[in-house]
């Protein structure tokens, strides 16, 4: 999921549902949820007709980066 949210800026519940193939929405929300309470993911809710709420990375995930570009590069060298 941190993939996903760093390909954009921010994303809807229902773009993360899209991009992440046979996620249900239990286990997208419950990870959505944990990763908010870890500091990992922001949520922000737009009190706006209809309500939504749009989820980013926090500047501790952003700073992951380095670390999950290492872990693909290893697995592409071999796998």
């Amino acid at each position: 999921m941190k993939y996903e949210l760093s390909k954009q800026e921010s994303m809807r519940f229902g773009e993360l549902k899209k991009a992440i193939p046979n996620i249900s929405n239990t286990v997208l929300t419950s990870t959505l949820k944990e990763l908010v309470t870890q500091g990992l993911v922001l949520r922000h809710q737009f009190n706006e007709v209809p309500p939504h709420v749009e989820y980013s990375l926090a500047e501790s995930a952003k700073a992951l980066d380095i670390v999950f570009q290492a872990m693909s590069e290893w697995g592409n060298r071999y796998l």
